[in-house]
């Protein structure tokens, strides 16, 4: 038979065992996510769609500023599709621009100017990005305005 200080040691075994599988499980998260992290770009050239492909889906932001505009956004990349939503002040105006990417072709479109020449991010750096857990597909859907092309007439 076994006595009660018995089924106390057994109890604070099974106890430990447990805590220590937490642990461990705890311990790997969070190199896995540290590993992912790791693995996210600091920069993109949205004109030529191999620097976007096989890239783990993320959610990134970024801002810098140029001779003529602020320019601050945020830009998702999934299944080898990229989609940048970014706003430019230019002359103390704000024009909001969005850009979506496949490796066939780009579309892009402003919310303000609709048939003025479009202010065209092709390079982003400084990007800050973590990992999109659950993608929305339907952010990779272009506006019926939009202009499409094909990567061979970038329009810079």
């Amino acid at each position: 038979m076994v006595t009660y200080r018995e089924q106390s040691d057994i109890k604070r075994q099974v106890l430990g065992i447990v805590i220590g599988i937490v642990i461990a499980g705890i311990g790997a998260a969070l190199i896995y996510v540290y590993v992912r992290n790791s693995e996210l770009p600091t920069s993109l050239d949205l004109s030529h769609p191999q620097t976007y492909q096989n890239i783990q889906p993320a959610s990134c932001t970024f801002s810098y500023t140029d001779f003529t505009s602020a320019v601050r956004g945020t830009l998702y990349i999934a299944d080898n599709d990229v989609r940048a939503d970014y706003s430019a002040v230019t002359d103390g105006k704000v024009y909001s621009y969005h850009f979506i990417g496949t490796p066939q072709n780009y579309a892009i479109w402003s919310d303000q100017i609709k048939t003025a020449p479009i202010f065209y991010v092709s390079t982003v750096q400084n990007l800050m990005c973590r990992p999109w857990w659950i993608v929305d597909s339907n952010l990779f859907n272009a506006a019926d305005d939009a202009f499409v092309s094909t990567y061979a007439t970038p329009a810079h």
